[in-house]
């Protein structure tokens, strides 16, 4: 005989509070995206999903989001054309469908994305490394719900702008001061590219 456990989650609380963000973190996921005569991007990104939770309701259906997650997903792999920002976008909608007591739902992705990279000197091609970070949140309103969705990426460059360039030049002259005079110091910084 299975063990029956009760759904409390639509009771009524003993304190009736409202929390703004409920959910679960740390979703892995697979997903293949085709591209149009290119090779397929494979991602591996985590998900983080929380919802709203109204004051007269003791808890949220957190198996719902994870779930929602992987629906949506799962349609992806018979419509791979979509993009990440729109598969968020989704997953919002199915969440609010799925915890229909909610007027805030929020989902955010984070993967590693791999890309080619040439050199612009030896024209090698290398491979570089970006954090894409998408974002959607539904917001529902007199029975209507709009959902806002972002898309960005994280990655490791240098800074180049004039006023880096003369803070470094200034912090090497006054390291180089320490061991050498100023006429070859002002050689030395004429010679050395600085970035």
């Amino acid at each position: 005989m299975a063990l029956c456990l009760p759904d409390t989650q639509d009771d009524s609380p003993e304190i009736p509070i409202s929390l703004t963000r409920v959910g679960v973190t740390g979703v892995k996921k697979l997903i293949q995206l085709e591209r149009k005569d290119k090779r397929p991007i494979i991602l591996v990104p985590t998900f983080d999903a929380f919802v709203d939770l109204p004051n007269d309701q003791k808890g949220v259906h957190m198996s719902r989001s994870p779930e929602a997650i992987s629906e949506v997903l799962d349609s992806v792999t018979l419509d791979k054309s979509m993009e990440v920002e729109y598969i968020c976008a989704e997953i919002v909608n199915k969440m609010m469908t799925k915890h229909e007591y909610a007027r805030r739902v929020e989902i955010s992705m984070i993967t590693d994305y791999m890309f080619m990279k040439e050199s612009p000197v030896t024209k090698n091609k290398t491979q570089e490394m970006a954090k894409l970070i998408a974002k959607a949140v539904g917001i529902r309103e007199n029975g209507e719900i709009k959902i806002r969705k972002s898309i960005g990426a994280e990655l490791i460059g240098m800074t180049v702008c004039p006023c880096a360039q003369e803070s470094v030049k200034e912090s090497n002259k006054t390291e180089l001061l320490k061991f050498l005079d100023e006429e070859t110091i002002e050689k030395v910084l004429d010679t050395v590219t600085f970035a």
